[in-house]
C-alpha cells in the first residue's frame, strides 16, 4: 500500500467513478482500478459496491476511508511542516465562521498557533450572508460559509470560494424521541417538537416553510453558541435542525444518543466552504492556514 494508491482509492470514493477520479488526477482508469484491486487484496476486503452506475464505498467500511484520508492528511502535515522549518510566519488573520462551524477550526487553530505562536488569528461567528459582507469589505480574511449550491455562482461574485462538503438540512434528535425510529420526517410529524435553532439564514427558512404548511413552530431559544445547542438536546426534550456538516463537530453529541433524520421534502444542496477576496497563493498566512485545516 502507497500514499499514491490510498489517494487513488479515496478519490474514487469521492466521485463514485473511476473514470472521472482518472479525469481528477490525470492517470489512466487502468491505474485506478489496479490501485483498488490491489487494496482490496492487501486489506482481504470489498471496498466498493460496483454496478453500471458506478463505484460505491460500502457502509461498513466507513471507517477504512475515515483512517485513509487521515494518512493522506498525515502525509500532506509532514511536507507542510518540513518546508516551513526555520521560516518564521507572522501576522494576523481574522475569520468569520458560521454558527456551527467553529468546533471545526479550533484544531486548526492550535495546530498553526503551535508551529508559528506569532501568528494571530481572530475568530467571530456570524450568519453566512455577514460573513460574504465582512470578506466584502476587508473586515475579515476568511470566511467559513453555507450556501445553496445554485446560489454560489452569483451571490460570491468575485470571491474565492473553495468548497469542503455538500449535504442537506437535517433533523437531530436524542435516541429515545419517538422521531428517531423513523427513516424520514415530515412536516405532521414536527407539530409537538419543541426546537433550539442555530441562528441562521438556513434556519429562518425552515421556519418560514414549516408556517407556510399551517404548522405551529415550537422555539425555545436560536444561538450562535454551538455548546448551548448541545447541552438543550443533552438535557431538554428539544430537536433542531442543521447542516449535517454542523453536526459532525458539535461537541457532546455521541452516535449512539443522537441520530441525524433527513427530511421528506425536496432540498436543495448546501456547500460548505471557505471564501476569501485575496489570491491565496499571494497570501501565504492564509495558504498556510487553509493547508493545515
Amino acid at each position: 500500500m502507497n500514499i499514491d494508491q490510498i489517494k487513488y482509492v479515496l478519490e474514487v470514493e469521492k466521485t463514485q467513478s473511476i473514470t472521472i477520479a482518472s479525469q481528477n488526477l490525470l492517470v489512466t482508469p487502468s491505474a485506478i482500478s489496479q490501485a483498488i484491486s490491489k487494496m482490496e487484496e492487501e486489506l482481504n476486503l470489498k471496498l466498493f459496491n460496483r454496478n453500471r452506475l458506478g463505484m460505491f464505498p460500502l457502509d461498513e467500511n466507513h471507517s477504512i476511508f475515515e483512517k485513509l484520508r487521515l494518512i493522506v492528511e498525515t502525509e500532506k502535515n509532514i511536507k507542510l511542516e518540513a518546508s516551513n522549518i526555520g521560516a518564521v510566519l507572522k501576522g494576523h488573520i481574522h475569520l468569520s465562521v458560521i454558527p456551527g462551524g467553529l468546533l471545526s477550526v479550533i484544531k486548526t487553530i492550535a495546530t498553526v498557533k503551535e508551529i508559528h505562536p506569532k501568528i494571530k488569528i481572530e475568530v467571530s461567528e456570524k450568519t453566512t450572508s455577514k460573513i460574504i459582507q465582512d470578506i466584502r469589505h476587508n473586515d475579515a480574511d476568511l470566511g467559513l460559509i453555507a450556501i445553496y449550491k445554485h446560489q454560489a455562482a452569483t451571490e460570491l461574485t468575485n470571491l474565492n470560494f473553495i468548497p469542503i462538503t455538500e449535504g442537506k438540512l437535517v433533523l437531530c434528535v436524542r435516541s429515545d424521541n419517538p422521531l428517531a425510529q423513523k427513516s424520514f420526517v415530515s412536516v405532521e410529524d414536527l407539530q409537538d417538537q419543541t426546537f433550539v435553532f442555530f441562528n441562521d439564514e438556513y434556519t429562518d427558512e425552515f421556519i418560514a416553510s414549516l408556517q407556510a404548511c399551517s404548522a405551529e413552530v415550537n422555539v425555545l431559544f436560536r444561538t450562535n453558541n454551538s455548546e448551548s445547542i448541545s447541552t438543550a438536546l443533552q438535557s431538554l426534550e428539544v430537536v433542531t435542525i442543521g447542516h449535517e456538516y454542523s453536526f459532525k463537530y458539535l461537541a457532546g453529541l455521541h452516535p449512539r444518543k443522537y441520530k441525524l433524520l433527513h427530511f421528506d421534502i425536496v432540498q436543495s444542496p448546501i456547500q460548505i466552504g471557505w471564501i476569501s477576496k485575496s489570491d491565496l497563493k499571494s497570501n501565504v498566512l492564509l495558504e498556510t492556514f487553509l493547508n493545515y485545516f
